[in-house]
């Protein structure tokens, strides 16, 4: 059945088998949902999706999928088959126009899906999964650091800066405090990223009941808010899910 609550998530897999037809896969897969939070080769039942008015991620958990549908980045071949996670920000989202300067208060949910004992076992029926929902507060801070770099023999350069640092610091926590992002750079101005689109970062910083995880992610931050989409496999753990967070100031 088809869940909606107000968030995001997925996780797909990695090989784990010979080569040829008759591999199988498990992994983190982030990957665009269509309009609906659909996505090409997970059935929509197997779907969840956390939404904030436009706002939304989508994540779904498969196992027994063909591989070659989801798992075209693993090279899979025809009898391929895998257990995949996958998780995606839902196009339409408005986050506002980029902060760049101060910072804002967020609230609003989060959800994912975690299993574990993937690494004891090949067979799903036998891997625990727990899934988690609820509240969440977080701050974004914009973290500019500047070096001086004036040449005091050239009275022209006089306040002349050089930035070198210049991010967009994400961190929160659930109400109940089991699930926590970590001091978070969500994109850097430096690299002239497109703060509009989603930008895919690899220091996400997660951690569930006190373990540390550092999935794949997709997250979008603005002036009204915070979207966010994550999906890895790590310490014999998958996880797949993510956050929608407005603004309160």
């Amino acid at each position: 059945m088809r869940k909606v609550v107000s968030l995001i998530a997925l996780a797909a897999l990695a090989a784990c088998g010979g080569t040829g037809s008759g591999r199988a896969y498990l992994g983190g897969i982030i990957e665009e949902a269509d309009i609906n939070g659909n996505f090409v080769g997970v059935p929509p039942e197997d779907v969840q999706i956390v939404r904030d008015g436009v706002n939304a991620v989508a994540f779904g958990f498969s196992r027994g999928l063909d591989a070659t549908v989801v798992g075209n980045s693993y090279q899979a071949s025809s009898g391929d088959t895998g257990n995949f996670g996958v998780a995606g920000i839902v196009p339409g989202y408005d986050v506002g126009e980029p902060i760049l300067s101060g910072s804002a208060s967020l609230t609003g949910d989060y959800a994912f899906t975690k299993i574990t004992g993937y690494e004891d076992t090949s067979n799903a029926a036998n891997w625990t999964e727990e899934e988690f929902a609820g509240s969440m507060a977080a701050t974004i801070t914009f973290d500019r650091e500047e070096a001086d770099i004036s040449d005091p023999e050239d009275p022209s350069t006089a306040g002349d800066v050089d930035v070198y640092q210049n991010d967009m610091i994400l961190t929160g926590e659930s109400v109940d405090g089991r699930f926590v992002v970590e001091e978070s750079p969500i994109y850097d101005l430096l690299n002239q990223r497109d703060l509009s689109a989603p930008s895919v970062v690899s220091d996400l910083n997660i951690t569930v009941d006190g373990q540390a995880l550092s999935p794949r992610n997709e997250v979008v931050a603005g002036q009204r808010g915070v979207v966010a989409a994550f999906a890895g496999s790590q310490d014999n753990t998958i996880i797949t899910g993510g956050f929608v967070l407005g603004r309160d100031n």
